[in-house]
């Protein structure tokens, strides 16, 4: 059975077609606005709930939250857990090394 990209394109158009609306919209706003205003503008929107909320999000994607789930994968698929613990392992590692190796600010562009 052959599968071609237009049967493809079909079975995911749900997903797809929102994806390129947002992605053309960002688009025409990086065009459209500097990067200052840019900044500005996200940063301007914050909320109480927001602030209140936001580091236990921040909290979710540290290594013990990884090390509990790949544990409770484990259970279920050694394979599954050992291929959520290593592709964790390797993506932090490269995110760590590139911090460390340019070791500029965060926007770079306002510090």
């Amino acid at each position: 059975m052959k599968i071609g990209i237009k049967d493809v394109l079909h079975q995911i158009r749900v997903f797809f077609i929102p994806y390129l609306i947002l992605l053309i919209a960002c688009f025409l706003v990086k065009i459209f606005c500097s990067r200052q205003d840019i900044y500005f503008s996200i940063n301007g929107l914050y909320t109480p709930l927001g602030d209140f909320i936001a580091p236990y999000i921040t909290d979710i994607g540290d290594g013990i939250t990884i090390l509990v789930l790949s544990a409770l994968w484990a259970l279920i698929s050694y394979r599954k857990a050992f291929l959520l613990l290593t592709s964790y392992l390797l993506t932090a590692l490269a995110a760590q090394l590139i911090k460390h190796i340019i070791n500029a600010p965060r926007p770079k562009l306002y510090f």
